[in-house]
């Protein structure tokens, strides 16, 4: 057994625990948002925890008062333990049980409800979002199955999510938003509704942190806005709206806001992003530098970023007309 420090926090190691490096960055902006929505005590769930290191991160550089970590593999407890007496917490509860049963058992109590599995998140967001406070709790989803979300792989996506997706320049954000717009969709069902505090897509996963809001008349709000995402193959377009001839429909996603708490720095746009590389390309222009297409844009009175999605990408608040009309101009 071995020990190393992530953020602020010794975490217990061993060859019988899986252990991702890669995922620093995950739990590493799961503490940054926790830090920026709860200003007070709260309580935590890390129900696939592994060697526990998001949980540990959580008890030991938030505020959470409780954190429960949970890991069905024998093997994880001793290093739960561990990390427990390394950090010398006193705000840690270990629990090794299968996480739907766990999150069953406390229904509609804890503050905030991680879920990072191998693969899909889906089997575990129904319990999830039970677990949770139907008022200002929040809920992180992670999924490593970004090519069913993506929409590589179509029948993945529509068994796992009820999702019809299709490969588009735009596949990064459109799996934060297919996978937002399920758990909307899930959290609904118990007349609670969800808005997007953060979302992004890092390396090999998915993630989405999302708010809850109590009653009926707030899940009706929240289902509203999961909507179809129309996009051509062939002149690149794109708009939510009902399906139609000579149109992909997509989705169905979440169209509304995925920046609440904008920890990216990013323009919030109902609209994913435009992949300038490839629009002008379909189009049969020749490129222009970054700094011309903002300034155009600018000019004619949207606002612009660029985006962690895509680093040939602008995020921007024009239509596809609007932004094709502008970016044609000499």
């Amino acid at each position: 057994m071995k020990a190393i420090t992530e953020g602020t926090t010794k975490i217990a190691l061993s060859d019988k625990v899986f252990f991702n490096p890669l995922m620093e960055s995950n739990r590493t902006i799961t503490v940054q948002l926790l830090n920026e929505f709860f200003k007070r005590p709260f309580t935590a769930m890390d129900v696939l925890s592994g060697s526990g290191a998001k949980g540990l991160r959580i008890a030991n550089e938030t505020k959470a008062s409780h954190v429960v970590i949970n890991d069905l593999n024998p093997n994880s407890r001793e290093l739960m333990e561990r990390g427990i007496m390394l950090n010398q917490l006193d705000n840690v509860e270990i629990a090794s049980e299968d996480a739907n049963a766990l999150l069953s058992r406390h229904k509609f109590s804890q503050n905030f409800v991680d879920i990072d599995p191998f693969g899909s998140p889906a089997p575990f967001t129904d319990s999830a979002a039970r677990a949770l406070l139907p008022n200002d709790a929040v809920l992180g989803l992670t999924a490593t199955d970004t090519g069913a979300l993506a929409g590589s792989f179509k029948d993945a996506a529509l068994r796992r999510y009820g999702l019809r997706l299709e490969r588009t320049p735009f596949y990064n954000e459109l799996g934060v938003r297919a996978l937002a717009g399920f758990a909307v969709r899930t959290a609904a069902k118990y007349d609670v509704g969800l808005s997007v505090l953060f979302a992004h897509a890092t390396r090999h996963y998915y993630r989405v942190f999302l708010c809850t809001h109590r009653g009926a008349s707030a899940a009706n709000k929240a289902v509203k806005k999961v909507r179809w995402l129309l996009y051509s193959p062939q002149t690149c377009e794109m708009r939510y709206g009902e399906p139609e001839k000579g149109m992909l429909a997509l989705g169905p996603v979440w169209s509304g806001k995925i920046y609440e708490l904008n920890l990216f720095n990013e323009l919030d746009t109902k609209l994913p992003y435009f992949d300038l590389h490839k629009l002008y390309k379909k189009w049969g222009w020749k490129p222009e530098k970054f700094e011309s297409i903002e300034g155009k844009l600018h000019a004619a009175g949207f606002r612009t970023s660029r985006t962690h999605f895509n680093r040939h990408a602008i995020r921007c608040d024009a239509s596809f007309a609007e932004l094709k009309e502008v970016l044609s101009r000499a």
